[in-house]
């Protein structure tokens, strides 16, 4: 929505680790944006990430799906990582 502020504060999740206080931005930021950089850390995010990366497109359903582009950098520990298959 075009008058939807462009960033949001997000209280920690008590659900999901780490704890930590999160940001949002409205999806047309990252248009503007050089680089794109997502954290997913944890184990919590193992199904996420995996659904997000490899699942069918769907950003209504997984907005992170939307920094999934040429350029994009994502960060994932081992933990959030699981999910993906790997190769040798």
């Amino acid at each position: 929505h075009p008058d939807a502020p462009l960033v949001l504060p997000i209280p920690a999740p008590e659900h999901v680790s780490p704890h930590i206080a999160r940001v949002t931005l409205r999806a047309s930021v990252l248009d503007d944006a050089g680089t794109v950089i997502v954290m997913l850390p944890g184990s919590g995010k193992a199904a996420i990430v995996r659904d997000v990366l490899t699942g069918d497109r769907d950003p209504a359903r997984w907005p992170a799906q939307l920094a999934a582009r040429d350029g994009a950098v994502w960060l994932l520990d081992e933990e959030s990582a699981a999910g993906l298959a790997t190769t040798s």
